[in-house]
This record gives C-alpha cells, structure tokens and sequence, in this order.
C-alpha cells in the first residue's frame, strides 16, 4: 500500500475522531501565552492550520511507522510496540488532563 493511502488514512480519521480534535484542542491552549487576552482572525486561522498540520504530521508517522514495524517486526514484538504506544498516549492524555483541572481550578479561584 502506497504512503500516500496511509497519509490519507490517518488525516481521515484524525479528521472523524473527536477525542483527536480535543487532544489538539488541549495542546493549542498549552500553546497559547496566559496574558494574551484575544488574537486576531489571521493569527487564529494560521495557528489552526499549524495544528492541523501538526495532527496530520504527527498521526500519518505514527501510521507510516506502524505499517514499516508490522512487516518488520514478529507478533510479540509488535504487541509490546503497540503496548508502548498506548502507554505514551495515555500519559500524554493524563498529563493534560491534570493540567485541564488546574487551569479550571485557576479560573474559579480555588488555587
């Protein structure tokens, strides 16, 4: 199968998965400086677009890296590559989620 069928793949389902676009949603917030009150349209187009290009990016290695390890790698080694795998999302996923509480926590006051 071609790259470019897995490229499409992945931004297919990055575009259908809403737990992906929260995700990227988190990681623009992150992104954003604390004491910046508004932005313009253009700098919010622009900096959609680099998180757009970022999920794309980061979803289409992590798919072309899967199907090269699959053909690669024996069935024990592929179930520890994508145990490891999950693992990191998880983390990455608690990691925000902590911060999500914090930051609500921040705004009410309560810290």
């Amino acid at each position: 199968e071609p790259a470019i069928v897995t490229i499409a793949r992945s931004f297919i389902l990055t575009l259908i998965n809403p737990i992906t676009i929260f995700f990227f949603m988190f990681i623009s917030v992150k992104v954003i400086p604390e004491n910046v009150v508004s932005i313009s349209r253009l700098d919010s187009l622009i900096a959609s677009a680099m998180i757009s290009l970022g999920s794309l990016t980061t979803f289409s290695t992590v798919a072309i890296s899967a199907r090269n390890l699959r053909k690669t790698l024996g069935q024990k080694q592929l179930h520890l590559a994508t145990y490891a795998t999950a693992v990191a999302f998880v983390i990455i996923g608690v990691y925000f989620s902590f911060d999500l509480v914090k930051q609500i926590a921040k705004y009410f006051g309560w810290l």
